[in-house]
């Protein structure tokens, strides 16, 4: 029982941690956009520091050599379908310029809004088309 207590407080403190972090990361950019008014290379920019920051972690994580071996089967359609479609360059350069897009506009407190509203639709969507 000890365990799920450790594990229950170490998890609160992650989610307050990761909400203070996306609250300083959209008051930032709310303060670079009013600096830097182009926000297609501000998008670009943002996209390859965290290409290279996933890259510098995947790197630390996975050491083993063979883990990076590549060959010609499922697993290498998959890494291109993530990396160019879902989560990868189109998905994430479109949801960096909108967010960038809406800040301009609105502020940082309108696009903050939409968090929990992405936690509602997700659970949702989770129940009516997983059925979970």
């Amino acid at each position: 029982m000890r365990h799920v207590k450790q594990n229950w407080i170490k998890g609160s403190a992650l989610i307050l941690t990761s909400h203070i972090a996306w609250s300083a990361w959209l008051i930032l950019q709310a303060v670079v956009s009013k600096v830097y008014p182009a926000p297609l290379s501000l998008t670009t920019m943002i996209c390859f520091f965290v290409s290279l920051q996933y890259s510098l972690l995947a790197l630390f994580f996975a050491r083993d050599p063979n883990s990076w071996r590549l060959q010609w089967n499922l697993q290498l359609i998959t890494i291109i379908y993530c990396i160019l479609l879902q989560q990868g360059v189109v998905i994430s350069a479109l949801a960096y310029h909108l967010q960038a897009w809406c800040i301009s506009r609105k502020g940082p407190v309108f696009a903050a809004m939409f968090s929990p509203l992405q936690v509602i639709t997700v659970a949702m969507f989770s129940a009516i088309a997983f059925a979970e």
